[in-house]
């Protein structure tokens, strides 16, 4: 009974997971140069801020919930 309702837990939790793909995510992306050629060779550093929306892949994550419950 007790691995039965720890399945029935853990099939839940994938589902909560699966529905999260329908959130936006942030990335934050860094690179350090040690060194760099071209015009760009004074610039030690660079910084990516990453937004995705998942605009057309509401059907996918739509059935990937469903096959996850």
């Amino acid at each position: 009974i007790k691995s039965a309702h720890e399945m029935v837990e853990a099939s839940q939790e994938e589902v909560r997971v699966v529905r999260g793909g329908h959130w936006p995510t942030l990335d934050l992306l860094g690179n350090y140069y040690v060194e760099r050629p071209g015009y760009l060779s004074e610039i030690d550093w660079d910084v990516q801020l990453q937004l995705t929306i998942p605009l057309y892949e509401g059907g996918i994550i739509q059935s990937q919930t469903r096959v996850a419950a």
